[in-house]
This record gives C-alpha cells, structure tokens and sequence, in this order.
C-alpha cells in the first residue's frame, strides 16, 4: 500500500517508542508514509531481543474494511516496571498510546494514529503479563499487549534525511 520495496525476509521488532496518544504531530501524510514529531516524552524501556512483535489483520464485514493491530512487547520485569504502575496503566487504558516501531529491517512504522482517525483509535492495553520464569537464570519478564482498530494497517513513518 505505501511501496514496492523488495527486502529479504527478516521478521522482529528492534526497538519501540510508546507516547500518549495526543503527543503525535503529523506534519505530511503521503502515499509513502508520515512525518511525525512527539510533544511529550516517550515511556522508555528496553526490548528483549526477538520476543516482540506486530501483528495487523485486516477483515471485511458487511463491505467495510476493518484492521486489527496486535502490538506485544516483551521486557525485562526490572527494566520495564514502569508498564506497572498507574500513570502508565491508566494512559494505556483510559486515553490510550501511540507507537513509532522500529523494525529488525530498519523500517519505523507509526501505530494507533491513521490518517482517517488520526488519535481517535489509539493503541490500548489489552493486557500485561508478568512471568517469573522456571529456572534460577531466566530473567523476570513483562509482556504488554497493546490493540485498536481501524481501516488501514500501520503508516510507515518517514524518516527526517
């Protein structure tokens, strides 16, 4: 939809930025993408590397297109506490987020923001997991899963040259 790049297969999610869902300003919407800019600080953490992912269903019901973006965010328990505590839950769940993902093959990709709904369908905790692990040297994780809909999957986000 925003391209015909050619790129070897290479799945994952190398980092993320999550924002409140008011924090994102668009100056241009193209068929190749956004720019954007944040007016607030993101939410900072650190990603395990090849647990994360972004999933995107599209449907059609009744002759209405329908996207589903599926955000899961996986932690260190110690380094992402901040998703436990309620300045974080309640943005997630009342207000809602935005996310600037940055993919394993170096594409950003703007989630929860679309063109039609701009911040009126942002991402939302659907839920927050903490796992202990099973042996003495496996890390405490939080696993955060973030959903919204609308009717286009994510806008690719251009980056400034």
């Amino acid at each position: 939809m925003y391209g015909n790049d050619k790129r070897k297969p290479i799945g994952g999610i190398a980092s993320c930025a999550l924002y409140p869902a008011d924090a994102a300003r668009i100056s241009a919407v193209t068929r190749q993408g956004c720019k954007v800019t944040f007016n607030k600080a993101p939410y900072e953490f650190e990603l395990f590397d090849e647990h994360s992912s972004l999933s995107e269903q599209m449907v059609a019901e009744n002759g209405i297109l329908k996207v589903t973006h599926r955000l899961t965010l996986v932690a260190d328990r110690n380094l992402a506490s901040a998703w436990l505590e309620a300045p974080f839950t309640n943005q997630a769940i009342d207000k809602g987020l935005v996310a600037e993902v940055t993919l394993t093959d170096g594409r950003h990709l703007l989630v929860g923001w679309s063109h039609r709904f701009q911040a009126e369908q942002p991402l939302r905790l659907s839920s927050l997991r903490s796992d202990s692990g099973t042996r003495a040297n496996e890390t405490p994780t939080l696993t955060l899963t973030l959903e919204s809909r609308d009717n286009t999957f994510a806008m690719p986000v251009i980056q400034e040259s």
